[in-house]
């Protein structure tokens, strides 16, 4: 009677009329109960609670409508929702729970999508539905006597030298029982009968020792202190006779978990006629000696039908399904036969068709149809009341086609996703042979204007550089709604920034920064560049389309992309805006004694004024003084901005008795370098004054502004009285340095041009290569002019 126990459903009485009915379906039972026998589970309270959260925030209360505390289905539910039946009569815990996790599976068609996250999720749901559920294990296992001891146990205790603290009859190997946590033990009698004799398996799982008799013989010995562990026996079982089952647990401390298994004789196999003449293979899969069966009932075509015969008919005649249709349907089947109705084919007809039979508008809105009704709208929820309806309701589907990416939007549809993790309810996966046919058709009616190419004259750095500041706390400030790269923001957490290029099309993008409201009406995103002028023109070339393509060569990078500005701590960082700002502290890459310059023109730099050298080099924001200016100011903190430079270790200056001779790897210190100090400018800029072997050393960086390039220009003004000889200055250190024109060379990826009157030379030595410019004094002075550029 499939209607009486699921009104609704589209499986027929196969047999309605028909005298042999009662043979017919024993034998059919028979036949599919040889596929395996049903595994049993009591439900969990803690998992009904669990699973009551679920059903309701997930998204299943959207097809399937509200439901009690008991699991019950409330009274008047709206047309669309589509009635569960009575689940208890059909499922078990672990049958219910493997169909949640794989619907498809078991019902390809995706009227049932997948839609939790793990297995976990799909118990907890499958025990809050199926809560109260009558457990009697096939054997008849449904209570025990049990006794209670404690004490401290490594091993299985011998119980008939115990004494214990309770006993009692209670649920089979049910370890409620115990009266604390750790350090207790069970021991469990009870019966059970067979159906038919032979061997059966049994199976302990248990954390920790456990063991399993069975008329008085051990079948099973899983002891010991272990993780949960399983551990099989078998015996053979006579029919019906009572047997007498021991189960004994015990645990040492941490978990305490046991689960009892049987398994063996299975019901003798039957004819195969049933499944394949009466139509269950046109409609279900089966196979029988790894071949799938097929169906030996020819159904007529539409065409030969007659309106009031077969199942339209008064009174289903024998051999005729009975989908037991109202009067209605009758009515609108049989006018179908005479006037058989013309599908469109048009992409907007095909995904109305599709998205009402999927029951798609019960979330979404497409053309003004569909969402959620007035009594559906309350349950749905977020962890953000903040973002109003737009943190819990799913988004509208207008456009849809032009806002997704391909490959993205093909796995929504297949997979489902969770990419708002601040919406409860979660986008279910019906399966690509379902769904992947909307795409294309999405995509073909939604449509955005083309954005043209925006060339990015900029090295890649900057670009880099600037589209972090501009998603930053100091421009735009983006990351104070939306997470990075699963870093939380301050406020509401938007969607994931480093998701963005994935999900959506460089197309949408741009207009929707533009003018977001446009593309997606009631959102909470406000428009940085109205009118279409960008709030700051003072980064790359001012312009709206420079800037918005900058920020989407960012986000592309993903997890590689730097964290922006004011984002995943507390931050207090320093802004040079019209002088220069010095940080003496312990900087990463430059060492304790660190001398810390960031300049207005957005470069930066770290002098280690232990080794005297300019160690480190970077581009955008200077540095964050969180770290050393908040409690006790422990650790080394790095560059704040983009693309640092490290520079390499060792003394600038030394003094070769050839010009192959090895650098000396000796501490600047001990071979006489002493650290004056520094002087600055008006304007806060640094000139470190050091000194070795009688040789003065001025050291005067600053930044170089020519065009849109921006470098750091070096100048080393060395004097003395003395006569000094064979004195290198080291001016670079790599595995490839190659020279180029008007000076410059090119060193693992970045550029430096020197100027000085002695002619600099690589060489080979230790296997790296070094730049060395010999100094040449005139009148007791030389100048070396050092140039960096990324």
């Amino acid at each position: 009677d499939p209607h009486g126990m699921k009104p609704g459903t589209t499986m027929p009485d196969l047999f309605a009329n028909d005298a042999d009915k009662a043979w017919k379906l024993d034998a059919l039972t028979q036949y599919l109960a040889t596929t395996g026998g049903l595994k049993q589970e009591r439900p969990d309270p803690k998992g009904v609670i669990l699973g009551k959260d679920l059903y309701s925030k997930i998204g299943c209360v959207a097809c399937h409508g509200p439901r009690d505390a008991a699991g019950l289905a409330e009274k008047n539910l709206a047309p669309h929702v589509v009635p569960l039946g009575d689940l208890k009569a059909k499922y078990s815990i672990p049958s219910l729970t493997a169909f949640l996790d794989n619907p498809l599976q078991s019902r390809p068609s995706g009227r049932m999508p997948h839609t939790v996250a793990n297995a976990k999720d799909a118990k907890d749901i499958a025990n809050y539905l199926l809560q109260g559920l009558k457990v009697n294990l096939p054997q008849g296992i449904g209570s025990t006597k049990f006794s209670y001891y404690e004490g401290s146990y490594q091993k299985l205790p011998d119980f008939e030298k115990l004494k214990s603290k309770s006993s009692g009859t209670g649920a089979a190997f049910d370890l409620s029982a115990a009266k604390r946590p750790n350090e207790f033990a069970l021991r469990f009698e009870g019966y059970i009968k067979m159906q038919a004799a032979g061997e059966y398996t049994f199976t302990l799982s248990s954390d920790d020792g456990s063991r399993l008799f069975i008329d008085g013989k051990k079948v099973v010995d899983n002891d010991g202190i272990h993780m949960v562990r399983s551990v099989s026996g078998t015996a053979t079982l006579r029919k019906e006779d009572p047997h007498l089952i021991v189960v004994e647990f015990m645990n040492g401390g941490g978990g305490a978990e046991l689960n009892v298994e049987i398994e063996g004789r299975g019901l003798g196999r039957q004819p195969l006629f049933l499944f394949a003449s009466v139509g269950c293979a046109n409609c279900h899969q089966m196979t029988s000696d790894r071949k799938p069966l097929a169906s030996t009932l020819a159904a007529p075509t539409l065409a030969k039908l007659k309106p009031d015969a077969g199942c339209l008919s008064a009174k289903p005649e024998k051999g005729a399904p009975a989908y037991g249709l109202s009067t209605k349907q009758k009515a609108a089947l049989t006018a179908a036969l005479k006037t058989p109705p013309v599908l469109s084919k048009e992409p907007a007809a095909v995904i109305a068709r599709t998205m009402t039979t999927l029951n798609c508008y019960a979330c979404h809105i497409r053309d003004k149809i569909g969402g959620p009704t007035e009594a559906m709208n309350k349950l749905f929820l977020t962890v953000q009341p903040e973002m109003g309806d737009e943190g819990r309701l799913p988004p509208p589907l207008e456009g849809v086609g032009a806002k997704l990416n391909v490959d993205y939007f093909k796995q929504i549809l297949d997979k489902g996703v969770h990419d708002r993790p601040y919406m409860h309810t979660r986008m279910p996966g019906f399966g690509s042979a379902n769904v992947g046919h909307l795409q294309p058709l999405f995509a073909g009616i939604d449509k955005v204007p083309t954005v043209a190419e925006v060339k990015l004259d900029f090295p890649v750095a900057k670009i880099n550089a600037s589209a972090r500041h501009i998603v930053g706390e100091q421009a735009l400030a983006c990351i104070k709604c939306h997470t990075f790269n699963g870093v939380k923001a301050e406020g509401i957490q938007g969607i994931d920034m480093t998701v963005i290029p994935k999900r959506i099309t460089r197309d949408w993008f741009h207009f929707y920064m533009l003018d977001p409201q446009k593309y997606r009406p009631g959102t909470r995103m406000p428009s940085a560049f109205l009118n279409n002028m960008s709030p700051l023109p003072m980064v790359l070339d001012g312009k709206p389309d420079t800037q918005i393509e900058a920020m989407w060569a960012y986000l592309k990078l993903g997890n590689k992309a730097a964290l922006p500005l004011g984002m995943g701590k507390k931050s207090i960082p320093l802004l040079p805006r019209k002088d220069a700002i010095i940080y003496r502290n312990f900087i990463e890459g430059a060492g304790a004694r660190a001398i810390g310059v960031g300049y207005p023109e957005k470069i930066s730099l770290a002098f280690d004024a232990n080794d005297m050298r300019l160690a480190l080099l970077w581009q955008g924001a200077f540095i964050d003084a969180a770290r050393h200016w908040e409690g006790r100011g422990v650790g080394y903190e790095g560059p704040l901005g983009d693309n640092p430079l490290s520079l390499h270790t060792g003394a600038p200056f030394a003094v070769l008795e050839k010009a192959d001779t090895e650098w000396p790897k000796t501490a600047p210190r001990e071979m006489g370098y002493k650290f004056i100090g520094y002087r600055l400018a008006p304007d806060e800029r640094p000139t470190f004054d050091y000194s070795f072997n009688g040789v003065k050393i001025e050291d005067f960086p600053n930044p170089s502004v020519v065009g849109k390039d921006t470098t750091l220009k070096r100048t080393l003004t060395l004097s003395t009285t003395s006569t000094v000889d064979n004195l290198y200055y080291r001016a670079a250190v790599g595995t490839k340095i190659e020279a180029g024109t008007d000076g410059w060379f090119k060193i693992d990826g970045w550029k430096m041009k020197l100027e000085s009157t002695g002619l600099p030379k690589i060489r080979t030595i230790g296997g790296k290569l070094e730049l060395l410019v010999p100094v040449t004094f005139k009148d007791g002075k030389a100048t070396i002019v050092q140039e960096f550029a990324w």
